[in-house]
């Protein structure tokens, strides 16, 4: 299998394809949260909460893509299939109403300092990229020399009755322009809507990933739009990180969780997704009972994130091209024969514990590969049932030979030959085979 990374860019094609195929199991939460946008009457502000690496994103941009597939405007930018595959995976569902979504990315915005020139120019881009008014050019000179890094030339004519709101003075006054400001924001989104969609969703993304100074002043700059009728704003983020954001700007003491209500009207949170379901939906094979079954157990065990289970995908991988596959030609030739042989256990149950302790935790995994975290992780290894299952496995035939005291007396010992290399233990046990498996199995780490 060739070695490529795992998690895959965000087109159309993809996001659609995992709809069609429920690849993370949030069809449902998907179609709750878009009949909630259907039962909003006004204005509305919603946070859609969940872990970092939980697919926030790909939450928001499936529910912006199915916005786009059932509003007669965007069908002429989506290709059939796409339509297709989203109609499938969400059948029976009807809007009430035509939906303009919109996207900001806070964390490819916080260089800069006002979130509002961010909030103009994904509406200004919008409007370019979906054609709300004419197509005569008219490119707009520096707005100002902070928006001058943000704003691009951009074709404002399509807008020629509020244009006057975005001159270069309005963008370097005080208080009482930013007002101004705010209100000709609102006449362009009333004007975008005109005849075309009912509300306006604007989503703002990884908000508890850009800088918190910028996060807070978004917020701040942003509530004007929780008065305008026609705009729902939902906000993607980690609720309890952004409230930690908060307090650690505000000081000790100062209620993070209780500032943040200030801001919402509806908090909706993302269900988990089981990581051992994601990573067999996305691809992963039980090809090996043992090995499989402990890299299984190990991301449950773990509970990863969306995130982390495409990084261990990669690592399990890697390691089973070029650690486990000289293995696995040499012993598995005779499975029955093996299935309770020492090195069987290192290769095909530690191997992947290790791996996640990589990605999960990595002092643990440092102390492991040096050979002084025998007692941690014995403790977390026979947490993990389809390990611990391997090792009794292996420890009954073992054990007719060495005569231990008990299981985890067996895995000490082979910790300590393995990781510790202890040569004299190992010469004792007449384990001097296994005395490499930690250079051969573990180059790859």
């Amino acid at each position: 299998m060739a070695i490529v990374r795992q998690e895959k860019d965000l087109t159309d094609e993809y996001l659609a394809e995992l709809l069609e195929k429920n690849q993370i199991d949030r069809n449902e939460d998907l179609l709750a949260f878009l009949r909630i946008l259907d039962d909003i009457e006004e204005g509305l502000s919603i946070f859609i909460d969940g872990k970092w690496g939980s697919g926030k994103t790909v939450f928001v941009k499936q529910a912006i893509l199915t916005l786009k597939a059932f509003h007669g405007t965007y069908k002429e930018t989506l290709t059939i299939e796409i339509i297709d595959s989203i109609g499938n995976a969400l059948e029976g569902y009807s809007p009430n109403s035509q939906f303009m979504p919109v996207y900001l990315n806070a964390l490819e915005n916080d260089i800069y300092e006002a979130p509002i020139l961010a909030l103009l120019s994904v509406l200004i881009m919008e409007s370019e990229e979906n054609g709300y008014g004419k197509t005569k050019t008219d490119s707009v000179s520096k707005i100002t020399s902070l928006a001058d890094a943000i704003l691009k030339p951009l074709r404002l004519d399509v807008f020629a009755n509020i244009k006057e709101g975005f001159s270069p003075k309005d963008l370097l006054e005080s208080r009482r322009e930013i007002l101004g400001i705010q209100s000709n924001i609102s006449k362009l989104i009333t004007e975008m809507l005109m005849e075309r969609a009912e509300k306006m969703v604007l989503f703002v993304d990884e908000l508890d990933r850009c800088n918190p100074s910028f996060a807070l002043k978004l917020l701040e700059h942003f509530k004007f739009l929780f008065n305008l009728d026609n705009v729902i704003v939902v906000f993607s983020t980690n609720v309890s990180q952004l409230a930690h954001t908060v307090e650690g700007h505000y000081g000790s003491g100062f209620n993070g969780h209780g500032y943040l209500t200030r801001y919402y009207d509806l908090k909706v949170e993302l269900s988990n997704v089981r990581p051992s379901e994601f990573l067999e939906k996305n691809g992963y094979a039980n090809n090996n009972r043992d090995l499989d079954g402990v890299v299984f157990g190990a991301v449950d065990k773990a509970a990863f994130s969306m995130r982390d289970c495409h990084r261990y995908f990669l690592e399990i991988e890697i390691y089973k091209k070029v650690g486990f596959s000289n293995f696995e030609i040499k012993t598995l030739r005779h499975y029955d024969a093996i299935l309770r042989n020492t090195e069987y256990l290192v290769a095909s149950g530690m191997a992947p514990i290790i791996l996640m302790t990589k990605i999960k935790d990595t002092d643990l995994y440092d102390r492991i590969m040096g050979g002084s975290a025998e007692e941690e992780f014995l403790e977390l290894a026979i947490s993990i049932t389809p390990f611990h299952e391997l090792l009794l496995r292996t420890y009954e035939f073992v054990n007719k030979v060495n005569h231990y005291v008990n299981v985890n007396a067996y895995f000490k010992d082979v910790y300590r030959v393995v990781f510790a290399e202890d040569d004299n233990l190992a010469r004792r046990l007449d384990w001097s085979g296994i005395l490499k498996l930690k250079k051969s199995l573990f180059s790859s780490f």
